[in-house]
């Protein structure tokens, strides 16, 4: 379920009289994924999954991943938290995620020199897509292979079975125009324009990467070819967590430590790191010590 979708079901099962802090703080908990990994009270049946991860390799750029694995939310856009991995676990999860390639693509055979970029944009006009995909919504297109963003436009469901994103059957050459437009329209100015290759991993880094993948708890939120999503949730249940002995601190202290610092020194955690400000760990508290 994406986070738009699923910020519209937290207000449903929002208490109506319930005070403006406890709604940021539904909210906050909603669009964190914190139902990933924890069973939290007040959000029985709920559930959030991020996009698959089974076709990285065909579609995300190996240039933009190592960017991005060091801190995901610097990314706009970009909702996951810091795991704060260590360099090697880096790599590994890279090779892992390089490795995932269940529906290969290609666009070899296209004339991309005689791309038109005007064209394309028109064409995205007509189409309308901007409806669902803007300058203010899109992630950085940069992070795409040509291939991929090739594929997708011409037959949505082919590469992406789960989309919700028509099928316009455009001529080849319509759908170059529009991907080159859109790769050259939704990039971020540091992002290369230049075609990636894919890379090859070798099965040993694959095997550091799931292994880093699993423990970390990626796939409480990501499918990939080898791991099924949301099998076990890594995190303890914070049902009843007000009445849990939970140091010497006041239980609501604690609590609010541990959500701006989880990975604080000498205690270490797979909680990632949200970078909540004081007020939002302060609403986040709130809801979950039911006070």
């Amino acid at each position: 379920m994406k986070v738009v979708a699923a910020c519209a079901v937290f207000l449903l099962l929002a208490a109506p009289a319930a005070a403006p802090e406890e709604l940021r703080g539904r909210e906050l908990i909603v669009k964190s994924r914190c139902l990933a990994c924890h069973d939290i009270p007040g959000f029985a049946g709920m559930a959030f999954k991020a996009h698959s991860l089974d076709n990285a390799g065909e579609k995300l750029r190996a240039t933009w991943l190592r960017a991005w694995l060091p801190d995901p939310r610097s990314h706009a856009g970009m909702r996951m938290g810091d795991l704060r991995l260590n360099a090697a676990d880096r790599r590994s999860i890279e090779a892992f995620l390089l490795s995932q390639r269940s529906r290969p693509v290609t666009s070899a055979a296209v004339n991309w020199e005689g791309a038109d970029t005007r064209a394309g944009g028109k064409l995205f006009e007509r189409l309308q897509c901007a409806s669902c995909h803007s300058a203010d919504t899109m992630l950085d297109a940069g992070r795409l292979r040509r291939d991929w963003v090739f594929a997708l436009l011409k037959d949505p469901r082919q590469v992406q079975p789960d989309t919700p994103m028509l099928n316009y059957a455009l001529p080849e050459l319509e759908v170059r125009d529009l991907t080159a437009y859109v790769l050259e329209e939704f990039r971020s100015p540091s992002a290369s324009t230049e075609p990636e290759r894919r890379l090859q991993s070798d099965a040993r880094s694959v095997a550091m990467g799931r292994a880093v993948f699993e423990r970390r708890g990626c796939d409480g939120c990501h499918r990939t070819t080898a791991t099924p999503v949301g099998q076990v949730k890594i995190g303890p249940s914070l049902v009843g967590l007000s009445a849990r002995h939970l140091g010497a601190a006041p239980a609501r202290d604690f609590v609010i430590r541990k959500l701006l610092s989880p990975g604080a020194p000498g205690k270490p955690s797979r909680m990632p790191t949200f970078e909540f400000s004081n007020a939002e760990a302060m609403d986040v508290a709130r809801v979950l010590l039911g006070r």
